[in-house]
């Protein structure tokens, strides 16, 4: 199998691969790596108890998270000058991002993946680059 390029992935992203959409899974397959915001992480496994399918979606996250092509990526020290600029950008451009859309943004930007998102919200924010798939 040929491997891709990198990308971050959103919450958006992983839900499509849970329903099982095709265009996503093979991106997601052939990726060389896919990095995972640790925002992601934490919304997934919100929605998965508010919605009583821990134990059905869990195990599939942590397979996912396990694999040795995806790293969950951190927020340090590093990442909040970013997220600061995200905030100022969107505010001075009338633009309200919910505070995950900007830690997933900083992260991607403070570690140079593009995001693969369905969430149009993204469209409004030229600093983080996307994968079109």
């Amino acid at each position: 199998m040929a491997y891709s390029q990198s990308f971050a992935i959103d919450t958006s992203t992983f839900s499509l691969l849970l329903r099982g959409d095709d265009d996503v899974r093979d991106l997601v397959g052939t990726a060389e790596l896919v990095a995972v915001p640790i925002i992601v992480v934490a919304e997934l496994r919100a929605g998965f108890l508010h919605g009583q399918k821990t134990a059905q979606y869990g195990p599939i996250l942590d397979d996912f998270l396990s694999d040795p092509h995806t790293i969950v990526l951190q927020i340090t020290d590093d990442t909040v000058p970013v997220y600061a600029e995200l905030y100022a950008y969107a505010r001075s451009n009338g633009k309200q991002f919910s505070n995950n859309d900007l830690w997933i943004g900083a992260l991607c930007i403070q570690h140079s993946y593009p995001l693969l998102t369905h969430d149009k919200d993204f469209d409004a924010l030229p600093q983080v680059r996307r994968v079109r798939g």
